[in-house]
């Protein structure tokens, strides 16, 4: 059985982000027991569905759950990501699916375009012991070598799972 994730929210950065930034994490996560639940020894599947805008290397990147050993690493997308416009609210959404072990990449509209990813698919991570299941999402900020602060922000969050 596939697993739809839609990940829609507006975002925004003040004009430090342009000078501080590396790159800019979405991830929407879920972990689920698949054997020995609730055990010392449980073992979890971690769907992780996770966009990078690496402002540095000004490409898109995907999250590979299995590259490195099932460590995940970063895949490049041949999108380019520049910088954001400060104090302007930019509109994100993400189409990602899961099915057995595995994540696909559909599709990312920003402010109206659509960008497809063709259906790219990679492995899963797998985590012990027990994360148990849960479902979560982050925003994560990554400073440039001067780690100079900035802020961003998210509005009008919405993921829906069917």
């Amino acid at each position: 059985m596939e697993t739809s994730v839609t990940d829609d929210f507006y975002a925004m950065m003040d004009s430090a982000g342009n000078s501080n930034s590396q790159a800019v994490e979405f991830t929407v996560e879920h972990d689920l027991c698949k054997i020995n639940c609730g055990q010392s020894n449980e073992e979890d599947f971690r769907y992780i569905y996770s966009l990078q805008c690496d402002f540095q290397g000004k490409v898109w990147r995907l999250w590979d759950g299995a590259a490195n050993s099932g460590k995940g690493g970063w895949q490049p997308t041949s999108y380019q990501c520049v910088a954001f416009q400060p104090k302007s609210f930019n509109h994100f959404t993400f189409h990602f699916s899961h099915g057995n072990q595995t994540v696909t990449y559909i599709d990312m509209w920003i402010n109206g375009v659509q960008y497809t990813f063709n259906n790219t698919t990679y492995g899963i991570q797998y985590d012990t012991p027990n994360d148990g299941g849960q479902f979560l999402a982050s925003v994560q900020l990554d400073g440039n070598y001067a780690e100079g602060p900035y802020s961003l922000w998210i509005d009008k969050w919405n993921i829906t799972y069917h």
